[in-house]
């Protein structure tokens, strides 16, 4: 099983201006050209400058795959409005008439308000994190697939595009039909693991290029 984020440096073909991400130094660094893909891409046809350890000599990465954007929105949202509700509370608790039972000193007031937002900081950095490292990457040999369940928690399978033996895929709702995006199933070989990669965009052209991957691989 490979170790993901880690480039090979006797590689020709990394550029030396890079950006370099990674959530710990094991399993390794994810390194990315500045101009191809972008550093958020969430689906990227033959990115340039992004390989895994354990990559073979003529081994190609063919698609880079993230949870699509839209799937970002309700974090994003639940962000904005725990951020503005202190702002909307301090703006309008002078106008209600409404003392409290306690006296509160204005520094502890400081205090719980530092300690709230905090916390809003904290949800939107993990679910940032989350999306951001939760990456598939099929190549012309394998089929990776990356889960991160937090800042500590984290699940790399790969598998031989010659192992998988059924590719399928599910579009539910008007949300993913219309934004193009779903889930994408692989089975494989009965002593080894399923792989999914899920609410991705384009779902029928990664199940297509796979299937396609998948019929080379066993002519091979």
């Amino acid at each position: 099983m490979p170790t993901l984020y880690t480039s090979d440096e006797t590689k020709p073909d990394i550029k030396p201006d890079i950006t370099t991400l990674s959530i710990e130094d094991d399993p390794g660094q994810i390194k990315v050209n500045k101009n191809e893909p972008h550093i958020l891409s969430s689906f990227h046809e033959k990115p340039e400058g992004v390989q895994f350890a354990n990559q073979d000599d003529d081994e190609v990465v063919l698609l880079f795959l993230r949870r699509h954007y839209i799937t970002n929105l309700s974090w994003q949202i639940a962000t904005i409005i725990f951020g503005i509700l202190p702002l909307l509370a301090f703006a309008i608790f002078p106008y209600l008439n409404v003392s409290l039972p306690i006296d509160i000193p204005p520094s502890y007031i400081l205090v719980l308000v530092l300690f709230y937002y905090l916390i809003v900081f904290g949800y939107t950095f993990i679910s940032f994190v989350v999306w951001f490292y939760n990456v598939g990457i099929i190549s012309n040999h394998r089929v990776i697939d990356i889960d991160v369940n937090g800042i500590n928690s984290k699940d790399v399978a790969a598998t031989q595009l010659e192992d998988i033996i059924d590719i399928s895929y599910k579009q539910s709702g008007l949300k993913q039909s219309l934004f193009d995006y779903g889930d994408v199933y692989m089975e494989t070989q009965a002593e080894k693991p399923n792989f999914e990669f899920l609410s991705v965009p384009h779902p029928a052209k990664i199940a297509d290029l796979i299937t396609k991957l998948n019929a080379e691989a066993r002519r091979r």
